[in-house]
């Protein structure tokens, strides 16, 4: 069986046709998964920052004098300012609280969720944004600055 010489590489035109709507989406479903890594990655750096500047806002004479820490308002608006300032409004502080793990010194603990907006899974699935959410821990480290620092 011979090719005629103009069917040479049609079958190759084929098969680009036939796959190239499933590249696109693979490309497409890469960039928005990138963005969400990238976003999640920048959050979390973040929310660590953040939860660092609001244990310094913590009620330092409270401790010293009744061995309690106490989460101030001041503390609460250390930690959104940080993340604001971090992320361009992106992360938004859903929880700061005091725990006390075990056998453990208390500890600041901040909860965030970064939104990132999805194109491809717009145009897909019709979802424009993926939330995802950060944590953070810190311990006050009374004693080991001063309460000017």
């Amino acid at each position: 069986m011979k090719k005629r010489k103009n069917e040479s590489g049609q079958s190759l035109v084929v098969m680009v046709l036939l796959l190239l709507p499933v590249l696109l989406a693979l490309i497409g479903l890469a960039c928005d998964l990138g963005a969400i890594a990238v976003a999640q990655v920048r959050a979390q750096d973040a929310a660590d920052m953040a939860v660092q500047d609001a244990v310094k806002a913590l009620d330092v004479q409270a401790y010293l004098v009744r061995q309690e820490i106490v989460l101030s308002p001041e503390a609460v608006a250390v930690a959104q300012r940080r993340l604001t300032e971090a992320t361009g409004d992106r992360v938004r502080l859903t929880q700061l609280a005091i725990i006390y793990p075990q056998a453990r010194q208390p500890a600041l603990y901040l909860v965030g969720e970064v939104t990132v907006e999805t194109p491809f899974l717009r145009w897909l699935i019709g979802r424009p944004t993926v939330v995802r959410q950060v944590q953070a821990l810190g311990v006050p480290a009374y004693g080991l600055e001063s309460a000017g620092d």
